[in-house]
């Protein structure tokens, strides 16, 4: 009788105990993980990158104010965790009022089109139509990755969906990603061609420099990434988009330039791959083709092959495959694209002009002039410099992540006919 009555005792005293740690545990326990997740140590090297979908779920507040609103939503269907943020406010019955992709194949819409009934591609100058649709929401989410270049396809979207919320007082909330060029400046402007900063701080921007601070922006940040070099893999897309970045930052500009602008393959060549395009009429040596396709690749430009005609099985054309510009010390793409552009203006048979848009795409006349031999290079440089040097101090109370963007030191121009 004694022992069973020692025994009660003792397992009282055992259950108390085992409650006693489990307490503990609960209560302790994920205490000390919160304090370990949160320190410098982890922070440098463990925490995972999150953006877009991944970083909205985790925050609260935007959360509250999506679950409580009316919705549009401007999506490119890219999102690294698989599942896109349209699907995820449909699957979960948010009160989604409208679909726009900026990127979308006709099969990819049509399967849109059997799960909603306001889904539809936006771009180019379709935003009167826009403006309409968006008088039955209270709230735009945008989620379009941008590629670090000023006149990119997010880029210029997002300055007329800022416009159209100032004006309809519709709050935007913008899922935040990082530039997959890192941190680097390139090109002249007020926003350099290559800007160095995310889409959410160039929102923040131009929300006080074009709009006077009445769009009612709310940034989602990204979490746990910090500015630095070239990282092609921290984009929604991954590594082939930012590599796409990479070459855009210097074939865009030959767009805006005869006889390029209308021979520029942009379908992809391979995988990430882009070619630059000339008529064949243009005659060039093999030594000056060898010539320039050095001269690129010296200043981190990287091509497969030399021009060769049949590129895109059309006659008389000729193509340079560009599968990478690279981030080298001395020099930048947007100098390579002077240089490129050097060349060609001192081949007899090449004709060179410019379009309408292109003071405007590159930021300055003074490029133009330059290009003309109505400038010298020297005071193109020192202009972009100037120009580099007040953006990043215009932009720092804007910026959300560190370290600041940094200004690329522009390689010399050689303005010796070659």
């Amino acid at each position: 009788m004694k022992n069973e009555v020692g025994d009660s005792a003792e397992e009282k005293s055992y259950s108390f105990f085992k409650k006693l740690v489990i307490v503990f545990i609960a209560i302790f326990v994920p205490k000390f993980f919160i304090r370990y997740e949160n320190s410098e140590l982890v922070k440098k090297t463990n925490a995972p990158i999150m953006f877009g979908l991944s970083s909205l779920v985790r925050d609260k507040k935007s959360m509250d104010l999506v679950k409580s609103a009316k919705i549009g939503v401007i999506s490119d269907l890219s999102e690294p965790t698989g599942q896109t943020l349209p699907e995820v406010l449909l699957n979960e019955r948010y009160s989604l009022q409208h679909v726009f992709l900026t990127e979308a194949t006709e099969g990819e819409l049509n399967w849109w089109r059997q799960r909603f009934s306001s889904v539809r591609k936006i771009g180019g100058d379709d935003f009167s139509k826009f403006r309409k649709e968006c008088s039955d929401i209270n709230l735009l989410v945008f989620d379009v990755q941008s590629l670090g270049i000023r006149s990119d396809v997010a880029t210029n979207l997002l300055k007329n969906v800022m416009d159209i919320s100032s004006e309809l007082k519709i709050n935007l909330m913008i899922l935040d990603a990082p530039n997959p060029l890192g941190g680097k400046i390139e090109g002249p402007g007020n926003v350099p061609l290559r800007h160095g900063i995310t889409i959410g701080e160039l929102a923040n921007y131009w929300n006080e420099l074009e709009f006077g601070g009445k769009v009612a922006l709310k940034i989602v940040p990204i979490k746990g990434w910090s500015r630095g070099e070239w990282a092609p893999e921290f984009c929604r897309g991954g590594k082939d988009i930012g590599l796409s970045a990479s070459i855009m930052s210097f074939i865009a500009p030959f767009f805006h330039v005869k006889p390029f602008s209308s021979f520029l393959e942009t379908n992809e060549i391979g995988r990430g791959d882009l070619a630059l395009m000339m008529p064949g009429s243009i005659k060039l040596s093999s030594w000056e083709l060898s010539y320039l396709k050095d001269m690129l690749v010296a200043n981190g430009v990287q091509s497969l092959s030399h021009f060769k005609k049949n590129i895109v099985g059309q006659k008389e054309i000729l193509g340079l495959k560009i599968c990478e510009v690279e981030q080298r010390e001395g020099g930048d793409s947007f100098s390579a694209f002077l240089k490129a552009m050097r060349f060609f203006s001192n081949r007899k048979t090449i004709s060179v002009d410019y379009d309408n848009c292109f003071d405007q795409f590159v930021g300055a006349t003074s490029v133009r002039e330059t290009l003309q031999g109505k400038k010298t290079f020297k005071d193109l440089k020192d202009e972009i410099e100037k120009s580099q040097i007040s953006f990043m101090k215009n932009v720092g109370p804007y910026l959300l992540y560190s370290p600041a963007p940094y200004q690329a030191p522009m390689g010399k121009i050689r303005v010796s006919r070659v």
